[in-house]
């Protein structure tokens, strides 16, 4: 194949798939993203994710200076000195405080604005309403051909699936891939904060050092995170412009009624306020205004590892392949790091692809290596967050151990008041 009709399709306009397209936009290599949304803002685009040196260190290689630049002034998130992560007793007790390592990157950020400044440039490049329904190779096995629902087609040389955890692509390319459910259900809201609800939310000088895992008894769970937007926010980058409590309770299935998915609202809120009646006031408060508009039944499922395959024209980045559960906040880093590995291996074979098919066999044994020890590790995560009986006793105690030899001032004299104070 002539190296001037090298061309990269990219199924899926997420954060990995448009990061890949930055990267190759920038060097001229001929690159369309196909997106089956209508527009940017046509669906929800989920909270805000915590972006870690794989991620951010992917954004360095893949954009301009001048568009990573506002990846930290379109929302800059005013931080607390020492990040981190807290774990809970449903007496919002402290159990551990994981604060960040130091010097560790950490950079929360509106996947809204993630998604809109990895958008910019792209006009030209990105096509809207392109549902994808499947793909062919030629004959010759030199280009490889997506369809789409609306009767188009598009030709190119390779074929990049980023089309998230429901693949299409990876559907008919591997049928064994499994993504399977990990048998937790969530009942999730989001709650405005203001003047009128800001006494609802539980250790608020707490929450603002990083999210907290209240980990309850019976196996249950409830993530808690708050979001305070900076005052020098561009709104036209974020959709994220007045602060917000959300949070999720959390338990295997069999611990709540069966037909809980097709419960009411009402019937689904008065569900988790029965699995916490003995939980601290606060908790249940804030459970108990949760707003209807914003409460959403959520089940949590994760990939199965999947063996390496021959390597040809087709090839994944992010949740399309390795999607992991929430637990290790580690999913949209790892996408960023697929498509900044992916690629040099794509500008490489746009210049001379004769190595093409040994040089994508290599990216991928990194990527499902390190892809899938994070699903393993968040899958690992989400188990021991809810364990229950014994189990349950000798995790809080061990945590509390550990709490005690990291943090022998807050054990030992208590968190700062403030931050436990209603």
């Amino acid at each position: 194949m002539s190296q001037t009709n090298f061309k990269v399709l990219i199924i899926g306009g997420g954060i990995g798939g448009l990061c890949l397209a930055q990267g190759l936009k920038k060097v001229n290599v001929n690159v369309e993203v196909f997106e089956r949304d209508k527009s940017s803002t046509d669906r929800p685009q989920g909270n805000r994710i915590h972006l870690r040196h794989d991620g951010l260190s992917a954004l360095r290689e893949c954009l301009s200076p001048e568009l990573l630049s506002t990846v930290f002034t379109k929302d800059q998130h005013r931080g607390p000195e020492k990040p981190g992560m807290s774990l809970l007793s449903e007496q919002i007790s402290e159990i551990l405080r994981m604060d960040d390592p130091e010097g560790e990157e950490n950079k929360p950020i509106s996947r809204i604005t993630l998604r809109k400044i990895l958008l910019e440039g792209l006009s030209d490049i990105v096509h809207w309403n392109k549902r994808f329904v499947r793909y062919e190779l030629s004959d010759d096995g030199q280009t490889v051909t997506a369809f789409f629902k609306d009767g188009t087609s598009a030709s190119g040389s390779i074929l990049v699936a980023a089309d998230g955890a429901n693949s299409t692509v990876r559907s008919q390319m591997l049928p064994h891939a499994q993504r399977v459910e990990t048998g937790l259900v969530a009942i999730a809201s989001r709650i405005s904060i203001t003047d009128e609800t800001k006494h609802l939310i539980p250790v608020p000088d707490l929450l603002k050092s990083g999210p907290a895992i209240v980990m309850g008894p019976g196996g249950r769970s409830m993530l808690l995170a708050t979001f305070y937007p900076p005052p020098n926010l561009d709104p036209s980058f974020s959709g994220e412009d007045k602060p917000y409590i959300m949070w999720s309770v959390g338990a295997m299935a069999h611990k709540w009624s069966p037909d809980l998915k097709n419960k009411s609202v009402d019937e689904q809120i008065e569900e988790v306020k029965f699995h916490t009646k003995t939980w601290h006031p606060m908790l249940r408060e804030l459970i108990a205004h949760a707003d209807k508009d914003n409460l959403a039944y959520v089940t949590v499922h994760t990939s199965v590892r999947v063996e390496p395959w021959e390597s040809g024209r087709v090839t994944f980045v992010g949740d399309a392949i390795h999607s992991m559960t929430p637990f290790r906040g580690i999913g949209g880093s790892q996408a960023l790091r697929d498509a900044a590995n992916l690629c040099p291996v794509l500008i490489n074979a746009s210049r001379n692809d004769k190595d093409l098919f040994t040089d994508i066999h290599n990216y991928e044994a990194e990527m499902l290596k390190r892809g899938f020890k994070w699903v393993d590790a968040s899958l690992n995560s989400m188990k021991m967050m809810h364990m229950d009986g014994w189990p349950a006793f000798f995790r809080n105690w061990g945590f509390r151990a550990l709490n005690l030899w990291s943090n022998p001032s807050r054990v030992l004299f208590g968190p700062k008041k403030a931050e436990f104070d209603h």
